[in-house]
Parts: C-alpha cells; structure tokens; sequence
C-alpha cells in the first residue's frame, strides 16, 4: 500500500516576546499568514513546537514553529520527522 503524503512547513524563528515582530521571526509571520489563509490553527504544543494539521489544496500538511531558538530548531524538526 503507498505511504500517504505529508508536507511539513516549518517557520523558523526565536521564541519570546523579545523577538515579536522583528526579522528574526519572519519564518514565524509567513507561517501565520499560510496558517489563517488556509484555516489551520497552530495550537498543538509537542516535540518541543507549536503546530497544526490541516489540507492545502488537497494535499495535507503540517505547519510547525520550533520553539527553540532557530541554531537549534533541528532538534524540534526532527523529532517531529519521526
């Protein structure tokens, strides 16, 4: 049977009210953006992110935030990897 395809987008960027609206959370405010256009909450904590399932176009998709800071956001994408 095919493995079902899944998308992950992840939006980088540095937890904290200190980097709220500057360019080091860019990734953070296009995921947001993909996420209201698209009617997909990012509520779910788990693995270390903030995320949410949801279909683009037909296709399904996982849309994450590490909340580690984006030298460290591997750690928190891969888990969610697996």
């Amino acid at each position: 049977m095919p493995q079902k395809k899944v998308f992950l987008v992840v939006g980088l960027g540095n937890p904290g009210d200190a980097y709220a609206k500057t360019r080091h959370n860019a990734g953070f405010m296009v995921l947001d953006e993909v996420a209201e256009s698209f009617s997909i909450p990012i509520e779910k904590k788990k693995f270390d992110a903030l995320f949410g399932r949801g279909l683009i176009e037909g296709s399904e998709v996982i849309l994450a935030k590490p909340m580690a800071f984006m030298n460290l956001s591997g750690i928190p994408v891969q888990k969610i990897l697996k």
